[in-house]
């Protein structure tokens, strides 16, 4: 059977792709009515508070698909994710009736294992929601396993993209035809967008929570340098340090010798692990590393492999490489099959290059004493960049501190722009050059970006390279460093000394070793800015969808338009009247734009008779905070906010409902709001009666206080209107 497209629509009318059969999408009668919305919202609360709390993402997927099939009319739910290098989608999380599903499958057209779910390969590559009706006999997907358990099933696949990244599909199955309306369908949507939130934000957890451990990795490897005395005492320890930060079940280090042209093992830890040294001559074996002079993933039938590494389902050797001098290799052994991602290999390679520099300095370390005290002052400047995350006083710090490891204070950095490099902060005689713009491969900086390493210039007066715009600058030598972060170009920085020929090779290490850690301190401090901008933006986001909720509470409640919005702006005013915290009159505001969210619940017929309600009626009305409390309490970001929704029907004598509690234990900013709302509502018209005069309501309020209201807040209540 063919497969046609139809427009759909979303809540905020907005048009969507939406892969169907033959028919159209019927509209769900039987899902129709408030108590279905409410069902809907109430379930949705319950997925996004386990979104926001979980910080496992298997957890997190496996508790949305359960909550789902537990409380919706879904017959199978699950997750897919998108591989980190290839094109195969892996599932991650599901919940439902056992039926025949494939664990993987392709993305790519030229892949023949591709066959697979074709609603979830849809709304991947298309990025937008693909809903199958189900109202045919035939679907679109004959590949999918689980049309021969569900023949007759109703599909929704919803792309998980954030920033234009694509991190899988969240897929719900339902039996029947119509299952998923337009409102469905759109909070389906948005929890869509939630779990693709939560999976960008558990990433960059994982990605600082990396760049912490590689941080920590470095300070050991640095610590058991200088604690050191022989190659032999250091060697055990960084192997036990290699084998931890890949979680490898073995590591075996090899050093080489000019001399004999051979490897052979001087430190192994883990399992099957010998002390016996092996010599391997580099024409065999494991020496092959070293003329490939990169990380290597092999296996037993890749290359040769000989003692001292024994044979294992997956082998990664590693150069160990200084100055470009071969010192030796490094090999991890996983037991368990596992395939060669590019994040081992990056690890491994920076942990090898840092395992090589720490050899050579552990060799030279009691004729070295300066070089052991510029690696003291990077280790106490690591540490002090990674306590900056205001990024303006981050550079600063950078310039301050490159500076200090090499005896000068002048200097600069730059950030990378599209036309060249930005300079930010200078020091010395460059400082009028800040937000001047370095054309790409001038100057020292410039060149340093090109060659992608630090470079050390003895005169730079003399230097044919520099840049025409520091024509008239007099500086002598000169080490300028690229800051890389994961193969990306962030910026680049320079130290100079007015004099000439007094950097050495000493200098352009420490400098190389520094911009490394610069770099990663401003990529998380701007990790820290882009998440607490994302905070923020997704807290504007919840304000709107209150507002929402409220604006769409007024249109049902139309007796009450209007109301919310007055009460809120006069529950806020008095509550500033009465010295509340700032930091707490933002949750005020919230409760009492939602004080009554509960009455969703509550069915037209009573919520909008134009007559006195009857003893039943009011028994069910007086049911709507217990409501708001079910409604909002599983959403962390309200449950500040629950005091009024809550608890403004209570009264200061303990008449009121649903707790009946009295005087100070009724929460100050439902006794705040109680007064406003009861002002408002006596000087609203109604159906059954016309508005109070200001007077009248006045002289109710006060002759209520001390028994409904607080006479404190009354008192300031009544103040505070006559001022106006």
């Amino acid at each position: 059977m063919s497969q046609g497209k139809y427009p759909a629509r979303n809540v905020d009318d907005t048009s969507l792709e939406i892969g169907v059969t033959s028919s159209p999408v019927r509209a769900a009668s039987a899902k129709s009515g408030n108590s279905v919305a409410g069902e809907i919202l109430i379930t949705l609360a319950k997925v996004n508070r386990v979104v926001l709390r979980e910080n496992d993402r298997v957890t997190m997927l496996d508790a949305v698909c359960k909550i789902l099939i537990e409380h919706r009319d879904y017959i199978y739910a699950w997750v897919g994710l998108i591989g980190q290098i290839s094109e195969k989608v892996t599932l991650a999380a599901a919940s439902g009736p056992t039926c025949p599903f494939m664990n993987s499958f392709s993305l790519s057209p030229d892949d023949s294992s591709r066959r697979g779910p074709e609603c979830a390969i849809e709304a991947i590559r298309k990025g937008i929601p693909f809903l199958i009706d189900g109202t045919e006999d035939e679907e679109p997907c004959p590949e999918c396993p689980t049309r021969r358990e569900y023949p007759h099933r109703t599909t929704l696949a919803i792309p998980l993209i954030r920033d234009r990244k694509s991190y899988g599909v969240f897929v719900v199955h339902a039996t029947g035809p119509g299952i998923f309306d337009q409102q469905e369908q759109a909070l389906l949507t948005d929890l869509g967008d939630n779990i693709s939130y939560a999976l960008e934000k558990l990433e960059a957890d994982e990605q600082r929570k990396n760049h912490l451990e590689e941080v920590m990795l470095l300070n050991e490897i640095t610590r058991v340098t200088l604690e050191s005395t022989a190659i032999t005492e250091a060697l055990p320890h960084l192997a036990v340090q290699l084998q931890g930060a890949l979680n490898a079940d073995r590591c075996d280090l090899a050093l080489w010798s000019d001399q004999r042209q051979e490897i052979t093992s001087v430190a192994s830890t883990g399992s099957g692990t010998t002390t016996d040294p092996v010599a391997c001559p580099l024409s065999e074996g494991v020496a092959a590393v070293l003329v490939a002079n990169r990380p290597v993933p092999c296996g037993p039938g890749c290359v040769p492999i000989r003692a001292p590494v024994p044979s294992g389902p997956f082998i990664m050797g590693m150069p160990l490489v200084a100055h470009g001098d071969p010192l030796g290799a490094a090999f991890v052994t996983f037991e368990d099959e596992r395939p060669c991602m590019q994040c081992d290999l990056n690890r491994a390679r920076m942990i090898a290059g840092h395992i090589a520099l720490a050899i050579t300095h552990t060799k030279t370390v009691e004729a070295n004493t300066k070089r052991i005290q510029a690696l003291l002052a990077l280790h106490e400047t690591s540490v002090d960049l990674a306590g900056h995350h205001d990024i303006k006083g981050l550079l600063r710090a950078i310039v301050v501190r490159a500076g200090k490891l090499v005896g000068t204070d002048m200097g600069g950095l730059y950030l990378t722009v599209p036309n060249g490099l930005q300079m930010v902060v200078a020091r010395g005689v460059l400082e009028p050059f800040v937000d001047r713009v370095l054309p790409q491969g001038e100057g020292a900086s410039g060149q340093a970006v090109l060659s992608r390493k630090a470079i050390l210039i003895d005169d730079y007066a003399t230097w044919e390279g520099r840049s025409p715009m520091y024509a008239d600058i007099r500086v002598g030598a000169v080490i300028a460093a690229p800051l890389l972060w994961k193969d990306k170009v962030l910026g680049a920085f320079h130290v100079e000394h007015p004099s000439a020929n007094v950097f050495g090779p000493d200098d352009i290490e420490i400098v190389s070793l520094f911009a490394e850690q610069a770099a990663v301190a401003i990529a998380n401090a701007r990790l820290i800015y882009n998440t607490e901008t994302a905070r923020k933006e997704l807290e504007l986001g919840y304000t709107a969808t209150l507002e929402g909720w409220v604006r769409a509470l007024d249109l049902r409640d139309q007796e009450t338009e209007g109301h919310t919005q007055r009460v809120t702006d006069l529950t806020v005013e008095l509550a500033r009247r009465l010295n509340v915290a700032e930091d707490q009159l933002e949750p005020i505001r919230r409760g009492a734009l939602l004080h009554d969210i509960g009455k969703i619940g509550i069915p037209d017929a009573i919520l909008r008779k134009p007559g006195p309600l009857t003893e039943d009626e009011w028994k069910i009305m007086r049911r709507h905070p217990q409501m708001a409390w079910d409604m909002l309490s599983p959403i962390e970001y309200l449950r500040t906010a629950l005091a009024i929704p809550y608890g403004h029907h209570e009264r200061w004598n303990g008449s009121g409902y649903p707790l009946g509690t009295k005087e100070r234990q009724i929460p100050l900013a439902a006794r705040i709001f109680a007064v406003v709302d009861v002002y408002d509502a006596l000087r609203s018209d109604r159906p059954y009666r016309r508005g109070w005069p200001e007077e009248r309501v006045i002289d109710y309020i006060k002759d209520h206080n001390g028994t409904s209201f607080d006479p404190e807040i009354a008192e300031a209540f009544l103040a505070m209107v006559s001022e106006q």
